[in-house]
C-alpha cells in the first residue's frame, strides 16, 4: 500500500496498442491466405460438381432410353454452357418441349463426345467416349461411357 491507502497493484483491464496491431495483422495474413485457397477450392468444385451432373444425365438418358419413355431413344448433348437430356434420335432433330436443362459452371468448357444417343428398350449407347471437361488452368475431368452403357467418372 501507498500512503494514501492505495493498493501499489495496479490491475490493467484492456488492451494495448501493440495488441491491437498484432491481431489485426494475425487477421489480415489469414484472410490474405485463406481467399485464394478458397477461390482454388471452388473452382476444383465446380469441376467436380460438372462431371457428377455429366454423368447423372447420361445414366439418366439411358434410363429413359431403356424405359422406352415416349416410345423414343433419348440422349445427352453437353453444348453451349449447358447439359441436355433429350428426346429423339439426335440432338438437331430432338423433341425441344422434353428437354431436361442443367447448367454448366461458367468456368467450365466441354470437348469430346458431346453427343451421345441411347436406343429405346435397350438403353444401350449408339457411340462410345469420353466428356472431356476442362477449367481455363488446364484441369481437366473425363466422364466415360463404354459399348454396355457404364458411366465411369
Amino acid at each position: 500500500m501507498d500512503s494514501w491507502g492505495h493498493s501499489s497493484h495496479h490491475s490493467s483491464s484492456g488492451f494495448t496498442l501493440l495488441e491491437i496491431l498484432l491481431a489485426v495483422a494475425i487477421v489480415g495474413v489469414v484472410i490474405g491466405i485463406g481467399i485464394p485457397v478458397y477461390g482454388t477450392f471452388k473452382v476444383r468444385n465446380d469441376l467436380n460438381l460438372a462431371s457428377v451432373a455429366v454423368a447423372q444425365n447420361m445414366r439418366r438418358a439411358a434410363v429413359l432410353a431403356r424405359g422406352s419413355s415416349g416410345d423414343s431413344d433419348w440422349g445427352l448433348a453437353v453444348v453451349d454452357g449447358t447439359i441436355t437430356v433429350f428426346r429423339g434420335d439426335s440432338f438437331a432433330l430432338r423433341n425441344i418441349e422434353e428437354d431436361e436443362v442443367t447448367p454448366l459452371p461458367g468456368n467450365v468448357s466441354a470437348s469430346g463426345m458431346t453427343e451421345v444417343v441411347f436406343s429405346k428398350g435397350t438403353g444401350l449407347p449408339e457411340s462410345i467416349g469420353e466428356v472431356v471437361l476442362a477449367l481455363p488452368d488446364g484441369e481437366v475431368e473425363e466422364v466415360s461411357l463404354n459399348e454396355k452403357g457404364l458411366v465411369t467418372y
